[in-house]
This record gives C-alpha cells, sequence and structure tokens, in this order.
C-alpha cells in the first residue's frame, strides 16, 4: 500500500514539475524579443478570388534570433494594411503567413509612344521632395531668371571686379508629365515592394508628345533655359497626383 501510494506522489510530483517548466518557459519567452508576421486566424479559410478581411488576421510571433531574414518574404502584421482589401491570389488555412511574393506588383518598364520622348531635366535637390512626385505626376518647373549687369572696367579695359548675379524673377514652365524619378519608373511603395534600388531621383524624367505643339514648345523653352542658366536653381511645382 505504502508502494502505491510512494508511486501516486512521485506521478503527483512529476506533473507538477512539468506545470512548473511550462510555466518558467512561458515566462522566460515572454521576455523574449518577437517578430510578429501575418497570418490567418484559427477556424478562417480563403479561397482564391476573394476579399481579404482585417479580421481573418492574426499576429504569429517569431523570437528575433529565429526570424532571420524571413522579412524580406513575408509581410509584418503592422503592414496588414498592405493586403487588407485586396484579393486573395491563392487558397490560405489556418495559420498560414502571407507572403510578400503572392501580391508583389510586376516591376515596371519605361514605355513610350511612337511620337514621345523622355529628356532629363536635372532640379534643385535641396529644394524638392522625390518622395512626394510619382511618375505619372503632373508638374511644372520654376526656373530663376538672372539680371546681367554690366562689368566694370579699369582704364586699360580690363575687368576690375565681377557682379554677383541676381534673381530678378522666376519662370514657370510646364505642364509635364513625369515619367521616371531618376531610375525609379513607378511609386516608391511599387519600387519597395518590388525591392528595387533608386537613384539620382534630382534627375525628372519628362515625356514630350512629338504631336503636341505646345508641350514641344514647352520643352524646347526649358531646355533653352538650362543651357543659359545655372540648373542646380531649378525648382519643382506638384500640379497633380497620379491616381494610385
Amino acid at each position: 500500500m505504502k508502494g502505491m501510494q510512494g508511486l501516486i506522489v512521485a506521478g503527483l510530483l512529476g506533473i507538477l514539475g512539468v506545470a512548473l517548466n511550462w510555466i518558467y518557459l512561458q515566462g522566460k519567452t515572454k521576455d523574449i524579443a518577437n517578430v510578429k508576421f501575418l497570418g490567418i486566424r484559427s477556424d478562417v479559410s480563403i479561397e482564391p478570388g476573394q476579399i481579404i478581411r482585417d479580421d481573418q488576421l492574426q499576429a504569429v510571433p517569431v523570437p528575433e534570433r529565429h526570424a532571420g531574414n524571413l522579412k524580406d518574404y513575408v509581410y509584418l502584421h503592422e503592414e496588414r494594411g498592405t493586403v487588407v482589401g485586396i484579393t486573395a491570389t491563392r487558397r490560405y488555412e489556418t495559420g498560414d503567413l502571407l507572403f510578400r511574393q503572392d501580391y508583389r506588383t510586376p516591376p515596371p518598364e519605361l514605355k513610350l509612344g511612337l511620337a514621345e520622348k523622355l529628356i532629363w531635366i536635372p532640379v534643385n535637390s535641396s529644394g524638392f521632395v522625390p518622395e512626394l512626385v510619382d511618375p505619372g505626376d503632373r508638374i511644372e518647373f520654376i526656373i530663376p531668371i538672372y539680371d546681367s549687369p554690366s562689368l566694370p572696367a579699369d582704364g586699360d579695359g580690363s575687368v576690375a571686379t565681377v557682379p554677383v548675379r541676381r534673381v530678378v524673377r522666376t519662370e514657370s514652365i510646364g505642364p509635364f508629365r513625369v515619367g521616371s524619378l531618376g531610375s525609379r519608373l513607378a511609386s516608391r511603395n511599387v519600387a519597395r515592394g518590388n525591392r528595387l534600388s533608386t537613384s539620382q531621383e534630382r534627375l525628372i524624367g519628362i515625356i514630350i508628345n512629338g504631336n503636341d505643339e505646345r508641350e514641344r514648345d514647352n520643352a524646347a523653352n526649358l531646355q533653352g533655359r538650362i543651357l543659359s542658366g545655372d540648373f542646380r536653381d531649378i525648382g519643382v511645382a506638384l500640379l497633380e497626383k497620379v491616381r494610385p
């Protein structure tokens, strides 16, 4: 009888040890930094073609030390606004993660019509915010117009001083449709989603329609101003945003 009681006590102690160990591990897990990825909630399945709703999604925590470069392939929970409201491209079951590749926009390509050409205009990088301008937007350029004072000379005809140029007015030339910002051919979000590198965004590519006389004249005027002035001082005015 005493032997049976001993076995029961030993079994209870074993169960207690397992429970305490689980509680200990749970406490330690809370102290570990986690990365929250975007997954499908319990008891939810989504068929291809259905709209993904916010209440179908949940955070899937993964210890940071094990997350590795998973961020490059799976949406973070904080990015759920990116996929809520869009159409599912495949079937999802409980616990599935949402992969970026399933909703990645194809990399954009530069396409010009038969009568169109793209010319690049260098602008003042200190007075221009490339993040707020995307290909497809309509802009105009603000060109400084300088005075042309005569140069004073000594009696022998040599130049004594060189006067400083002053801006006397500005001229707006446009509108133009943006075709590129440096190497970027799409919005910032699309470029980021496709992990495309961007560079030289102070060089704005504008599309000129050769069949549009006004557009041709504006482009010729703009290029003439650039050749005769200081292109580093050219500003940009945003006129119309392209719809996302």
